[in-house]
């Protein structure tokens, strides 16, 4: 056996009822929906402020007055960290909704398979015991 412990761990296997898999997934969905809904509250705030005051607009001056052909358009822009808000916001619910359906469908899995033992490597581990799971743990606590 290589004692390469970063290779090691591609390769070892350890077994786990299917059952805690199972919860730890269904724990996991609950924490990626409740980021979700967190980050949706968030664009709603967002929405509100570019609503209240985020958006400006420009006239031309010579638009105003006159019938000059040489007077530009009116623009309209919102602001910068409004908009980049939004953006983020936008993209951590759609990888929230993700991760989310990816472990109901795990856990659906698993909930009809409790019975049968699986040998988890070290990324199955990380997946369903991970970062997540300990972070929902908290959330819970």
């Amino acid at each position: 056996m290589s004692t390469d412990t970063q290779s090691n761990r591609h390769i070892w296997a350890f077994p786990v009822r299917a059952a805690a898999v199972a919860k730890a997934a269904l724990k996991s969905q609950q924490h990626h929906e409740r980021r979700a809904r967190w980050w949706e509250d968030s664009k709603t705030v967002v929405m509100q402020k570019i609503k209240d005051g985020g958006i400006d607009v420009s006239e031309s001056m010579m638009a105003l007055y006159g019938q000059s052909s040489i007077a530009r358009q009116p623009t309209v822009t919102i602001n910068a960290e409004l908009q980049q808000q939004i953006a983020e916001c936008h993209q951590k619910i759609k990888e929230h909704e993700s991760k989310a359906r990816d472990y109901a469908v795990w856990a659906e899995f698993l909930a009809d398979n409790v019975d049968e033992v699986l040998m988890l490597k070290h990324e199955d581990w990380v997946f369903f015991f991970g970062a997540d799971h300990d972070q929902a743990a908290q959330e819970d606590a």
